[in-house]
């Protein structure tokens, strides 16, 4: 049984194995004859199917050179963090194993607060001095217009021998201010954050979620009290996404 447990993590620990237990998103790259031009719009796209997940559509493309690809927000909670209005910053970790391993990224650092959804300053995260001179681009177009986060990552930064499938994450870091929107009350001394409130006495039933009840003492009811504590809820977009390559069709 031991043995077998120590064959389990030398297979776990090889890079080609993470494949077998994949539980991200997946997608199928298309062939592109020529460079998708990357202006952060829905342009170039209209006319592929996008695959979603986590409140995001995605697409990708590739050609023997560059691997393009194009994520648009659904919520207004993604929305917000990929134009950075909460002083995020958004990396795109890029993994030639097919796997989530965090060590070459693309990351768009976080805008100036009077430029939100604007130009974003590009940092490359452990790129070689082999691959430095093939730049990348990246950014995020104008969201209300049908737009979204659209980049270029050379395929040389997925490693020197490309495999058949690589795996790109999309991740946003914590807000630097949590927004009202996203504050929800929560009764003192409740840590699951889910009760509702009942009658004068109390002793309501759980809605999960949260809510305000009818009588409830933090909203001005007759409990009396202090109002409840804020509650901080949110999620940062965190979304791996697995891509087998196109292969250029044959002559």
């Amino acid at each position: 049984m031991r043995a077998l447990m120590i064959v389990s993590l030398m297979l776990l620990a090889q890079p080609g194995f993470c494949g077998w237990l994949w539980w991200g998103s997946k997608a199928e790259s298309a062939w592109t004859p020529k460079t998708i031009e990357v202006d952060g719009s829905e342009a170039a796209w209209k006319n592929r199917d996008l695959d979603d997940d986590a409140g995001l559509s995605f697409s990708f493309s590739n050609d023997d050179q560059n691997l393009y690809f194009f994520v648009r927000p659904h919520t207004t909670w993604t929305k917000d963090q990929m134009q950075g209005v909460y002083g995020q910053s958004l990396t795109l970790w890029l993994d030639g194993s097919g796997g989530t391993r965090k060590a070459t990224a693309v990351r768009l650092l976080k805008p100036a607060h009077d430029m939100a959804g604007g130009p974003r300053e590009l940092e490359l995260v452990g790129v070689d001095t082999m691959t430095i001179f093939a730049q990348p681009e990246a950014m995020v177009g104008p969201i209300d217009e049908r737009g979204g986060l659209e980049a270029r990552i050379p395929l040389v930064y997925f490693g020197s021998r490309l495999p058949e499938r690589v795996s790109v994450g999309v991740i946003a870091s914590r807000p630097e201010h949590l927004p009202e929107k996203k504050k929800r009350p929560v009764a003192e001394g409740d840590s699951s954050g889910g009760g509702k409130g009942g009658g004068e006495g109390g002793g309501g039933s759980e809605q999960g979620g949260g809510g305000s009840g009818g009588r409830r003492g933090g909203k001005g009811g007759r409990g009396g009290g202090k109002p409840p504590p804020m509650e901080e809820s949110y999620d940062s977009i965190e979304l791996w996404i697995r891509v087998k390559l196109a292969k250029a069709p044959t002559p």
